[in-house]
């Protein structure tokens, strides 16, 4: 068998070392090598390349040293002359060196490798320190910036201070005070009315709208403006919410008793008196309605919604959780029925506490029922059962009798031996209506 049939039955780096150039060239063409040297290349050259490409496509193990494959083919494989030998000796020295080289190149590439690796991470590590300083000295210079802009401003905000206070009490001239814009608007501003705070403060605003004045603006002159309980209440404000125009216009309205409620009243109970027309009337319970919104803060038509119903809700309360309903300030009215249901579970109240007619409410229920229900043009005398049929007693709070036939007063007074006197008894009604009842 040639050396070239046994390379075909077990390819080896020996097998390959003992062919010519003309084998070679068929080993190269059978395993579809392109060997691109020169006309003049030795064999060591073309065995080298066709070598390389074979160890690369697994055709030939790169750990088979040729002298160790002795006797592991068979006694056809092995070289049998000295030329043999010494090729595969030198094959075999060449895979060792491609091993040793290729080995070490690996290593060196993972050394460099993991080198690059601890660059990169300390790089951006080194960056990331850099913008934390970066950011630290910026932080600190915007914080010095904000301290220096708040002292200008307060230092600002003093100079305007005194120089309004010169001008109010007369000690600047005309032409100090026409230098400054703030100063010389004080002429203009309404004179405040302790009677009526709200109109000062709408006037107020629509001249400080005008004029496009801030809060600090506002505050300023606001304060050379207030008088009495609004300015006491001004000085007791935090120095902070001094200089908010909207705290400080809350804490004057609130002295006058300016709230929310108090709007209500005026919006529901005002009457036209005789010298204001039907114009005048409507524009006070537009104004009275504007300012129970603003002092609810109700924005929006849900938010109406939810005032309206809950005032509903209030009005068949008996006054005493309407008020336990009011001092929790809710705005809705299913807020307000879990305090009201919450208020009759603690105080165990019965159905009978709860009835509209048994307490005064909060919408004064005797004053709406004097205008709705007991307008009469005679006056119509007799037993109180002729006209009410509710007959409520005020003395044991019970249906269907007046005090003069509760059978509990009855019963007391025979016991202290008081029966069968006679005497005068008289109930408080409207004034359309009045009865006596002459026996006991």
């Amino acid at each position: 068998m040639s050396a070239l049939d046994a390379f075909w039955v077990a390819p080896s780096g020996a097998l390959l070392a003992a062919l010519n150039v003309k084998q070679l060239n068929s080993v190269a063409k059978h395993y579809s090598i392109d060997v691109t040297l020169p006309k003049g290349a030795k064999k060591s050259q073309l065995l080298d390349c066709i070598l390389t490409c074979l160890i690369d496509r697994d055709v030939l193990p790169d750990e088979r040293w040729p002298e160790d494959s002795k006797g592991a083919s068979g006694s056809d494989s092995e070289p049998t002359s000295d030329s043999e030998r010494t090729s595969s000796s030198k094959v075999g020295r060449r895979l060792r060196k491609r091993s040793i080289k290729q080995k070490t190149l690996e290593w060196e590439q993972e050394i460099e490798r993991k080198s690059f690796d601890d660059e990169l991470a300390q790089k951006r590590l080194d960056k990331e320190l850099d913008h934390k300083r970066l950011e630290a000295a910026q932080k600190d210079k915007d914080r010095e910036l904000e301290l220096e802009r708040f002292k200008h401003l307060e230092q600002e905000r003093e100079i305007k201070r005194t120089r309004l206070q010169l001008v109010a009490e007369g000690k600047l001239g005309k032409s100090t005070s026409q230098q400054s814009g703030l100063a010389s608007m004080i002429k203009f501003l309404p004179k405040f009315n302790e009677r009526d705070p709200d109109v000062f403060f709408s006037l107020f605003e629509n001249i400080a709208s005008e004029q496009n004045w801030g809060d600090e603006d506002k505050t300023v002159l606001l304060q050379t403006a207030l008088i009495g309980r609004a300015q006491k209440a001004f000085v007791a404000l935090p120095s902070s919410e001094k200089k908010v125009y909207q705290c400080v216009k809350t804490a004057v309205l609130k002295c006058y008793e300016l709230v929310p409620e108090v709007y209500r009243q005026r919006f529901r109970l005002w009457k036209k008196s005789d010298k204001q027309t039907y114009a005048e009337w409507a524009r006070d319970l537009t104004s009275f309605f504007q300012g129970w919104l603003t002092a609810e803060e109700v924005y929006s038509f849900e938010e109406l919604c939810d005032l309206l119903i809950l005032e509903q809700l209030k009005n068949t309360l008996p006054d005493r959780v309407a008020t336990y309903v009011n001092e929790h300030h809710v705005k809705t009215a299913a807020d307000g029925a879990v305090l009201a249901d919450n208020y009759a579970l603690i105080h165990k109240t019965t159905a009978r506490d709860f009835s509209p007619h048994s307490d005064s409410n909060y919408r004064q229920r005797s004053r709406v029922e004097m205008d709705t229900s007991v307008h009469s043009d005679s006056v119509t005398h007799g037993k109180p059962s002729d006209f009410d049929p509710r007959k409520d007693c005020n003395y044991c709070f019970g249906k269907n009798h007046w005090k003069i036939n509760c059978p509990v007063l009855l019963e007391r007074k025979r016991g202290k031996g008081e029966e069968g006197k006679f005497g005068l008894c008289s109930s408080s009604v409207p004034a359309q209506r009045q009865w006596v009842v002459n026996k006991v």
